[in-house]
């Protein structure tokens, strides 16, 4: 089971929660949350689900509240690609139960994000800095194959 950081007024100091894959992220975990269980939850405290210590993350079970947070995590990917894009998107990820499995992003009829995932149960990242960078990340690797692939016409500030 997750443990929530019991006060996340600590965040603030080190990340910028101003971040547009961070907005995006908090975003796609309430849209996920179908049962309401985080209706209650500060965005601070949303995305302090996804923090987790490297030497405790063994004791954690891969249960559906993290596949939930895997699954966030990657649907913001494909949110932020298509924002970025207009191209539609999707995200799947297929899991055994033992922690491995593979997550793939398509953008239109592209793949754009192939990465296998190994011990799923201790998927997390050590601070929000760490999580809104490895996102920003893939996201602009995935960008970049989009924009070689579809070609989209370049903007000059006459244009707009």
């Amino acid at each position: 089971m997750l443990t929530l950081i019991e006060n996340p007024n600590h965040l603030s100091d080190t990340a910028n929660l101003n971040n547009p894959f961070l907005d995006e992220l908090v975003r796609q975990i309430r849209i996920l949350d179908t049962t309401n269980l985080y209706r209650h939850y500060s965005n601070e405290s949303l995305l302090s689900l996804l923090l987790t210590n490297k030497k405790e993350c063994k004791h954690l079970q891969l249960d559906a509240t993290l596949l939930q947070l895997i699954f966030a995590f990657y649907r913001t990917i494909a949110a932020r690609l298509e924002q970025e894009t207009g191209q539609i998107t999707e995200a799947f990820i297929n899991l055994s139960q033992e922690g491995l499995g593979s997550v793939m992003v398509v953008c239109g009829s592209l793949l754009v994000v192939s990465q296998i995932l190994r011990n799923a149960s201790c998927f997390g990242f050590e601070s929000l800095d760490t999580l809104a960078g490895e996102g920003e990340k893939i996201t602009q690797s995935a960008i970049k194959l989009a924009e070689n692939y579809f070609e989209f016409p370049s903007l000059t500030s006459a244009q707009i």
